[in-house]
């Protein structure tokens, strides 16, 4: 099957959301602003790497993610669970990452990803908002 097929419906299955309880009270969503953020972690080999990633938002549910190691994707933000699908623009390694705030001013992510080729074990990063886009201001 299509690697692009199988990331795809990896991306609809992780944002898909569950039918909440009539009691339960949902955090106010926290947003992934337009803007450069520092992605740090360690990469499977236990090698610490970072890199910067371009986050654009066309419209408000829709993000564009380009990373300078040479990756970019596309993702969608609902309440606060965010779900980016990647791929490199060098190779055929594919991916999705799931974003989910640490602080409510949306300074902080933590990122869980996943990518093809790989053994199958979910990698954390940490990825910190560095500043807005040219032209929007603070």
């Amino acid at each position: 099957m299509n690697r692009a097929v199988i990331l795809l419906a990896v991306i609809l299955t992780a944002i898909a959301e569950p039918k909440q309880a009539d009691n339960l009270v949902l955090p106010a969503p926290v947003e992934l602003k337009e803007g450069y953020y520092l992605c740090y972690a360690m990469d499977g080999e236990a090698v610490a790497y970072e890199c910067t990633v371009t986050i654009r938002r066309p419209k408000p549910s829709c993000i564009i993610a380009i990373w300078s190691s040479g990756y970019q994707g596309v993702g969608m933000h609902s309440g606060n669970q965010i779900s980016i699908g990647w791929r490199s623009v060098r190779t055929e390694t594919v991916g999705i990452v799931l974003l989910s705030p640490t602080d409510k001013d949306g300074k902080t992510w933590t990122a869980k990803q996943l990518f093809l080729p790989s053994q199958g074990e979910p990698s954390l990063e940490t990825w910190e908002f560095l500043c807005r886009l040219k032209g929007q201001g603070q």
